[in-house]
C-alpha cells in the first residue's frame, strides 16, 4: 500500500528533532511517523506537540531512530533534509524500531496505537528491577496487580509486602462492570490466581490467611537488628555476654530466658533493654515453631504478607526479618529464584533525610546484589522523593503514571535517565490509568494500562461484624472509610467489660484542593471547625473560630503574613498605612498572627493549617456497606472552602464522606467514642 504523506519538513532540523508543517488532520500528539534520510533509509520518530497559527498547524517531532542490522537502535549522524515528506508509521516499523517484543509480561497497548501490545521482558524485570511511581490514585496499585497477574502466569515465586491489605483480592476473577467492557479490547479474559498463599500477623482481622510466625533470634546480631529501636553500645555489650551465658547452658532460648537472666545483672543499661525484650515477647509474632522459607518461596506460588493492623515498627521487623532470611536462603541456593514486591516502599526504605526504618539496609543491599542471586525487587510509592535515592536508581524498568508534587518529579528525573522537563510535564498531565513506561522497550513509551483480570482490591469490600454491631446490607451503602480498627481490637484494648458498640457516621467533606502547581487531599468535619491529620494516628486539627469570620482586609493582611513588615504589607495589599496597622494589632490579639520585630508572621496553630502538605489525607473514601446512625451537618460546605482559601488552597472537587466511629457502651453504663482508623480521636 502507499504512504500517505501527512505533511513537510520545515527548513530547521537535526539529528535529533525537527518541525514539520502539517498537511493532513488526522495527525495527534505522540503519533509515530516515519520520514526518509538519505544516507539510512526509513527512521522512526514521534510527534511531541503541535500548535496552530491561523491556517497552518506545526508539528515538533523527536528522533527515535532506525534499528541497526545488529539490532542496536541508532539515531542518524546527520539531519534530517529539510522539505522531506512525513508519514505516519505502520505497526511493523514502530515494532522493529522500538524494539517491542512478542513475548514477556503484557501491560498494555502502545498509546495511540491499540493494535500494538506492550510486554516488559521477565528476565529483565527481575535481574534489573521495577519501580512503580504515581501519585495516590493515579492507578499504581492496578498497574502492580497487571505486572503480578503476568509473573503468575509464567509461574515466577512472587513474595508481596502489602502494608493494607490491598492484593488479597487477586485470589478472584474481576467481575467489576465496568472492566468487562474492556476486555475485547485488550483481549483479556477475567481468572483468578490458583496458587496464592496468604500470611497476617493475625489471622483473626484478616480472616483467611496463616499465622506468619518470625524465628526468636539466637544470636546477638540478629537479636539486636529484630529490636523495636536502636539500643546503645553499653547495652549491646551487656546483650552479647548474656546471650553467651545462656547458649552455653541451653540450646534454645526464649525472651522470658532473657529477660531473667538480665534481671540478676547489676548494670544500668538493662534498665531499658528488659522493656523492650518485653514487648518482642508480648508482640506474639516470634516463635520456635515460625513460619519457614519454604512456606514463603515455593515455585508457582504467590505469597501475600498481608500486614493490616500490623504496627509500622513491626511492619518494618518483619520485612527485614524475612527478607535478610531468604536472601541468605537465595544465595545458597536453597529456595528458587523470586521477586520481592514492596507496597508503599517510602516507609520500609526511606530516603535518609526521611529517617531510617529497620528494613532500610537489607533492602539497600538486595537493590545492589540481588540482581546477582536471582532475586528481584518491585518498588511501589506514592512518594518517589521519600524512596532512598540509592535504591530508586537501580530499577531499569519504570511504570510510571500521574505524578503532581514538583519533588516527586525531580526525584523521577534524578533517578532515571531519559526523564527531561519535556517528559516531566507530561507525566503530571498523564490521565488515570496512563503510563510512561521505561524498560518495556529500547525507547520510553506510553501504555494505556490493560484491564485487570483479577478483582482489583482497591474496591471496597464486604465487612463483617458480631452481633454487638448491625448486619450488613445493601440499603447501608455509604461513601466513607473502611475500618482499619477491628470490633475485637477494641474488646482487647479496653480494660472494661463492654456491653455494647455500635456505629455513629460523623459527615466530613473530601475536598481536592490545589495551591499551586500541587494538588491535596483535605478532610474537613462537618460538625465542628477542624481538619483532620492521618499519618500514625488521627489528630484532628482545630480551626480558631475567628478564622472564618475575617474580613476582606483582614484576610488580605493574613494571606501576607509570612514574616512581611508592616511597610511591605502597605504595598502588597493596598491598604493605608493606618489600616494595615491597626488590622496587624486586632489580629495579634485574636491569636491569629505574632508581630515580632515589626514583622508578622502567622502564629503556631495556623502555621499547622496553612501546611496543606501536613493536612494531606492520604488514605480514601470509598463505597462501603455499614450500619450506622448517621449525625447531622452543622457546618455549610461553603464554610470550608472558605476556610481552604484562607491558607491559600483553591478547592478543585469536593464529596461528602463518612467517617466511622466507635461508640461503645460499658457494663458500668459509662460511653466512650473513638475513630476507627487508629482508634485515637473522639469526635
Amino acid at each position: 500500500m502507499e504512504k500517505q504523506e501527512i505533511g513537510e519538513v520545515t527548513n530547521r532540523t537535526s539529528t535529533t528533532d525537527f518541525n514539520f508543517i502539517v498537511r493532513a488532520n488526522s495527525v495527534k500528539k505522540w503519533d509515530y511517523i516515519e520520514i526518509i534520510h538519505p544516507e539510512v533509509g526509513s527512521v522512526l520518530a514521534q510527534v511531541t506537540d503541535l500548535e496552530k497559527k491561523d491556517s497552518t498547524t506545526i508539528a515538533t517531532c523527536i528522533v527515535i531512530g532506525k534499528r541497526t542490522e545488529r539490532g542496536f537502535l541508532r539515531k542518524p549522524k546527520t539531519p534530517i533534509e529539510p522539505k522531506s515528506p512525513v508519514y505516519h508509521s505502520n505497526d511493523k516499523i514502530i515494532t522493529e524500531n522500538l524494539g517491542l517484543s512478542d513475548k514477556g509480561l503484557y501491560v498494555g497497548l502502545l498509546e495511540g496505537r491499540d493494535s500494538l501490545k506492550v510486554r516488559l521482558n521477565a528476565e529483565k524485570l527481575i535481574k534489573k528491577h521495577l519501580a512503580i511511581l504515581a501519585k495516590t490514585g493515579a492507578g499504581k496499585s492496578y498497574a502492580l496487580g497487571v505486572i503480578i497477574e503476568e509473573l503468575a502466569e509464567l509461574g515466577i515465586p512472587l513474595l508481596i509486602v502489602d502494608p493494607h491489605g490491598e492484593y488479597s483480592s487477586i485470589k478472584s476473577e474481576n467481575t467489576n462492570s465496568d472492566d468487562k467492557k474492556y476486555f475485547e479490547l485488550y483481549d483479556i479474559k477475567p481468572g483468578a490466581i490458583k496458587n496464592v498463599k496468604e500470611f497476617s500477623t493475625d489471622p483473626n482481622i484478616n480472616v483467611g490467611t496463616y499465622q506468619l510466625k518470625l524465628p526468636i533470634p539466637q544470636d546477638p546480631f540478629t537479636l539486636i537488628q529484630a529490636m523495636p529501636s536502636k539500643i546503645s553500645d553499653s547495652q549491646k555489650r551487656l546483650l552479647y555476654s548474656v546471650v553467651k551465658e545462656l547458649k552455653e547452658t541451653r540450646p534454645k532460648f526464649t525472651f522470658s530466658d532473657l529477660i531473667e537472666s538480665l534481671e540478676i545483672e547489676e548494670s544500668s543499661a538493662k534498665l531499658s533493654l528488659i522493656p523492650l525484650l518485653q514487648d518482642m515477647k508480648n508482640s506474639g509474632i516470634f516463635s520456635f515453631n515460625f513460619t519457614s522459607s519454604h512456606e514463603l518461596i515455593k515455585p508457582g506460588q504467590v505469597t501475600i504478607l498481608n500486614l493490616r493492623g500490623a504496627p509500622p515498627i513491626m511492619q518494618e521487623t518483619i520485612v527485614q526479618v524475612l527478607v535478610t532470611a531468604l536472601f541468605e536462603e537465595r544465595k545458597l541456593d536453597r529456595v528458587p529464584p523470586f521477586f520481592l514486591i514492596i507496597e508503599e516502599a517510602h516507609n520500609f526504605m526511606p530516603e535518609r533525610g526521611f529517617g531510617e526504618a529497620k528494613s532500610s539496609h537489607i533492602l539497600r543491599t538486595v537493590a545492589s546484589e540481588g540482581r546477582k542471586f536471582g532475586l528481584g525487587l518491585a518498588m511501589v510509592s506514592q512518594r518517589p522523593a521519600r524512596i532512598d535515592k540509592n535504591v530508586l536508581s537501580q530499577a531499569n524498568s519504570q511504570v510510571i503514571l500521574q505524578v503532581t508534587n514538583p519533588n516527586d518529579l525531580k526525584a523521577i528525573s534524578r533517578a532515571f535517565e531519559g526523564v527531561s522537563t519535556q517528559v516531566e510535564n507530561e507525566i503530571k498531565a498523564l490521565p488515570i490509568g496512563r503510563a510512561l513506561v521505561i524498560g518495556a522497550s529500547d525507547y520510553p513509551v506510553f501504555v494505556d494500562i490493560r484491564v485487570r483480570k483479577t478483582q482489583h482490591g482497591g474496591r471496597s469490600k464486604p465487612l463483617e461484624f458480631s452481633e454487638t454491631i448491625s448486619p450488613v446490607s445493601q440499603n447501608n451503602l455509604i461513601y466513607g472509610f473502611n475500618l482499619m480498627v477491628a470490633e475485637k481490637d477494641v474488646v482487647k484494648m479496653e480494660e472494661k467489660d463492654i456491653a455494647k458498640i455500635r456505629i455513629l457516621l460523623q459527615p466530613n467533606l473530601f475536598v481536592n484542593v490545589s495551591k499551586g502547581n500541587e494538588t491535596y487531599h483535605v478532610l474537613a468535619s462537618l460538625t465542628e471547625p477542624a481538619f483532620y491529620r492521618l499519618e500514625d494516628k488521627l489528630e484532628k486539627i482545630k480551626i480558631p473560630s475567628r478564622l472564618g469570620n475575617l474580613s476582606p482586609a483582614q484576610r488580605k493582611v493574613l494571606a501576607y503574613a509570612n514574616g512581611s513588615t508592616i511597610a511591605e504589607l502597605f504595598m502588597k495589599t493596598g491598604l493605608s498605612f493606618n489600616e494595615v496597622t491597626s488590622i496587624a494589632n486586632n489580629l495579634q490579639r485574636e491569636g491569629l498572627v505574632k508581630i515580632s520585630n515589626n514583622r508578622l508572621f502567622l502564629s503556631e496553630n495556623i502555621k499547622d493549617l496553612a501546611n496543606l502538605e501536613k493536612l494531606n489525607f492520604f488514605t480514601k473514601p470509598t463505597h462501603i456497606n455499614l450500619d450506622g446512625k448517621k449525625i447531622d451537618p452543622e457546618i455549610p460546605e461553603a464554610q470550608v472552602f472558605n476556610w481552604i482559601r484562607l491558607l491559600g488552597g483553591k478547592p478543585v472537587d469536593k464529596r461528602v464522606a463518612y467517617l466511622p466511629f466507635y461508640h461503645i457502651t460499658f457494663q458500668d453504663g459509662s460511653e466512650k467514642t473513638m475513630d476507627v482508623l487508629s482508634y485515637s480521636t473522639s469526635i
